[in-house]
């Protein structure tokens, strides 16, 4: 075996362990859906004895999933077409424009992919606040927009 093939296989057996790793959450969280409250406490990593599917039917009746999964889904269209089609008009037009108003606009995009998030989640709660748009989609849709357009427009 020539060193090269022996560290291929040293770098898969790595990347095993870490896919392993990776997938314990995953499997604890599916394997706990489907156990009663005493089978998940008493024997948590172990796979269920009896399949308990009611607690998905709990879920889909009293926490209203299909409404939020329908919500989501009306937020999530509506934001993804409105930044695609912000995003790819302000990228055509950064990409034509050679002036310095141009490079003043790229370096405000760039802005906004640079700052975090989380440095804004105060401003962003004061504005949407001052608008009265507490507790509406629209709020929900216009923060998505304004946070992921910078980026939409590096993409076109």
């Amino acid at each position: 075996m020539t060193k090269r093939k022996r560290n291929l296989y040293i770098l898969e057996a790595v990347m095993l362990v870490i896919a392993v790793i990776w997938f314990i959450p995953i499997y604890y969280l599916i394997v706990t859906t489907l156990k009663n409250p005493q089978e998940a406490t008493a024997n948590p990593l172990g796979l269920p004895i009896h399949l308990e599917i009611g607690n998905y039917i709990k879920a889909w009746t009293n926490m209203q999933f299909p409404r939020a999964f329908a919500n989501t889904l009306f937020i999530t269209a509506t934001a993804v077409v409105i930044i695609v089609v912000f995003g790819a008009m302000a990228g055509y037009a950064l990409a034509r424009t050679k002036t310095k108003m141009g490079n003043r606009m790229f370096l405000f995009f760039l802005a906004g992919l640079i700052v975090p998030f989380q440095m804004n989640i105060v401003s962003l709660y004061k504005i949407v606040k001052s608008l009265h748009l507490m507790n509406t989609p629209f709020a929900v849709i216009l923060v998505n927009v304004a946070i992921n357009t910078p980026q939409a427009v590096f993409l076109f």
